[in-house]
């Protein structure tokens, strides 16, 4: 054993045939090396100058070469890849410390009915509990988006008309729950159209989740779907 190689330094080791050198995992080998031996088949490394291996030795064993995995000008990453927890290792392992991104999608989300009610307070009859919302809120952030308005609003056309006029304002989506079907107080898409959403489709041929609202004006995509859990889910999932 002529040397030892360290990971992260350079080295002048040279070995020629019949020598070899110690080298750390990670470390760059040593010129005139074409092979590794793992200590697990080797002994005497410790305190030389002879050692003594125990298997075959082939040409390029446990070498990892230049470019392996990837030639200079390959393509690391999509555009428009969602980027997880195994994109930030490849970001970082080839030297990147700032990316450009896309930024996240301002959500807004809105419940309507008289009828609703927040988890944890007490229920009178007829009412049932807002739960939409929050489903709507843990899928737009797992899909890498940003709620920044929420609420449940009455059947009240003016109290919809105030909150959607801050949505319109600041948000790049707004999504709703109930209130786009047929009933006498289901007056989502009266208020969309009023305020000037142009309408691209109004009720699909699926069950559960028929009454089911898309437009758009110049700031936001709007989706107005069933107040039916299991639909406003399926309408979420299918459209959104």
């Amino acid at each position: 054993m002529v040397g030892v190689v360290s990971a992260g330094s350079p080295s002048d080791v040279v070995v020629s045939t019949g020598q070899c050198a110690q080298c750390m995992t990670g470390a760059s080998i040593p010129q005139g090396a074409d092979a590794i031996v793992i200590v697990e088949d080797s002994s005497g490394y410790e305190s030389g100058p002879e050692v003594q291996m125990y298997t075959e030795v082939q040409e390029g064993q446990h070498i990892r070469r230049e470019g392996e995995e990837i030639q200079l000008g390959d393509l690391l990453i999509n555009d428009g890849t969602c980027i997880t927890t195994a994109e930030i290792g490849t970001i970082a392992t080839f030297g990147y410390k700032d990316i450009q991104v896309y930024r996240k999608p301002k959500l807004a989300l809105f419940a309507t009915g008289d009828e609703l009610v927040e988890p944890g307070n007490d229920l009178l009859p007829g009412q049932i509990y807002n739960s939409n919302i929050y489903v709507f809120e843990d899928l737009a952030r797992r899909a890498g988006a940003e709620v920044v308005l929420k609420n449940v609003i009455k059947d009240d056309k003016d109290s919809l008309k105030t909150f959607l006029a801050d949505a319109f304002d600041s948000c790049d989506m707004v999504i709703s729950s109930g209130g786009v079907s047929m009933g006498r107080f289901d007056y989502v898409r009266d208020v969309f159209m009023e305020l000037g959403v142009k309408e691209h489709f109004w009720k699909v041929a699926q069950k559960p989740g028929r009454p089911l609202f898309f437009g758009s004006n110049s700031t936001a995509l709007i989706f107005g779907l069933p107040g039916n859990p299991v639909s406003a889910f399926i309408g979420f999932m299918e459209y959104v």
